[in-house]
């Protein structure tokens, strides 16, 4: 990844020079690569993270007991948490 990343946006930025020609437009373009990368890192996350608590209620709702209990262990989870937490 860490070769892989800058010769793609090289090649990228490269390409984008050919066909535009203005300097400025694929300097634009290189710099724009990274933060628009991030953005898209960031919204395939919480795409993946959307999807899923989706299914996870449509799962509740059809009252499947594997969901069922994945809620009540949480809530014992949390419930054992916390009173180790108030006896120290």
């Amino acid at each position: 990844m860490l070769v892989f990343f800058p010769i793609s946006y090289a090649l990228q930025t490269l390409l984008v020079g050919i066909l535009t020609g203005p300097w400025w437009i694929w300097a634009t373009y290189l710099v724009s690569l990274f933060p628009m990368g991030k953005l898209a890192l960031w919204w395939y996350v919480r795409w993946k993270k959307t999807r899923r608590g989706a299914w996870f209620r449509r799962q509740l709702r059809r009252r499947r007991a594997g969901a069922w209990q994945l809620v009540e262990q949480r809530t014992q989870i949390i419930e054992e948490t916390a009173a180790l937490l108030a006896g120290h």
